[in-house]
């Protein structure tokens, strides 16, 4: 679940300069195909909405924007104009926005988003790294009146994984956890997460596109879709703020991209789908993470032979246990090679 509800539109104000004197009614939402959007009506004749007359006509906005609703902060980068609707008296104008997060923008609104590292809750990574953030013990104990109650202890401790180079970016697997709210009582979600880092500030696309390269790499290995769940990011530009204003490091704040909303509304994997992979956590190393990786651009034509695989795979997969039950010698597993479409050499 994200921030921002899809399809319910949330009203508020855009500020549109670092000063925060020019701003302007409207509202936003998260279009599951396209990603944030907002609407956001002007006035053609109102000297004061000359500005935004110009967004529309000429297809120019700014390109990001601040937004205050009712317990909503939310920065918006890489505006483009959606549509506009002029009217004789009120005109409609409607943005997308390439990228929107979850908290106050500290940097100038001139300037590209730009972050250190981005965190990714990719399909299947806790099944298959077995990292786990969260142990629990329970034991019996005499309550009151003599009678056993059950007392649970938690201990949340951070577990690392693989680490590899992907070009300058530093890769990483790394456990996490965070409080459930879908049930009732005391529960916790157990992940684990793909992590981002270059030495300076990068842009979105930059940590995605590495992301989206283990993404593809898992995919394979699995023979069934694989898909994004949650973005966040870390930057000194979405710091870590006391109540008296002062600042303690940076704050993991969500990220929503244009590029990889629409993965949310695929259904999970099942663990039956997870069980075999082709490769397990123990055979992959980091030396072979970095050389899918530099390998990535020049196999990305093969991409569609990566689905034909997820769409066989399921099938061979019956085809050998109908291969068992009718004689039952028979014990070997396939395995399709990639040798042939060229991710393998």
């Amino acid at each position: 679940m994200t921030f921002l509800k899809p399809n319910i539109k949330q009203p508020g104000i855009f500020l549109f300069d670092d000063t925060g004197t020019k701003f302007i009614s409207g509202v936003i939402w998260l279009d599951s195909n396209e990603g944030v959007r907002a609407e956001i009506p002007f006035f053609d004749l109102d000297s004061s909405h000359e500005d935004i007359y110009d967004w529309f006509t000429e297809s120019k906005p700014p390109e990001n924007l601040l937004f205050l609703g009712d317990g909503v902060r939310v920065s918006l980068f890489g505006a483009t104009v959606a549509r506009h609707s002029m009217g004789s008296f009120v005109s409609m104008g409607g943005l997308r926005f390439h990228c929107a997060v979850n908290a106050t923008y500290r940097g100038s609104l001139a300037k590209e988003l730009r972050v250190s590292s981005v965190r990714s809750e990719v399909d299947g990574l806790a099944y298959w790294t077995q990292l786990a953030s969260v142990k629990m013990d329970r034991s019996l104990e005499k309550g009151p009146a003599g009678r056993p109650q059950v007392k649970a202890k938690y201990e949340v401790q951070v577990q690392h994984g693989l680490q590899w180079l992907q070009g300058e970016a530093k890769m990483s697997l790394q456990s996490t956890w965070k409080p459930s709210s879908d049930r009732p009582g005391i529960h916790l979600d157990d992940l684990v997460t793909l992590k981002s880092r270059f030495k300076t500030p990068r842009p979105v696309d930059d940590h995605l596109y590495h992301h989206r390269c283990f993404r593809d790499f898992i995919t394979i290995i699995h023979g069934c879709g694989i898909y994004f769940r949650r973005h966040t990011a870390r930057d000194q530009a979405f710091p870590y703020m006391t109540l008296d204003g002062s600042v303690h490091g940076a704050e993991n704040v969500e990220l929503i991209c244009n590029r990889t909303v629409t993965d949310y509304g695929h259904p999970e994997p099942s663990s039956r789908a997870l069980f075999q992979p082709i490769l397990s956590i123990k055979s992959v190393t980091p030396k072979l993470l970095t050389t899918w990786a530099g390998k990535y651009k020049e196999w990305a034509s093969y991409s569609s032979a990566s689905w034909r695989i997820a769409e066989i795979w399921p099938l061979r997969r019956r085809y050998t246990c109908k291969r068992i039950n009718e004689r039952r010698s028979y014990r070997a597993t396939y395995r399709p090679s990639l040798r042939g479409v060229g991710y393998i050499r």
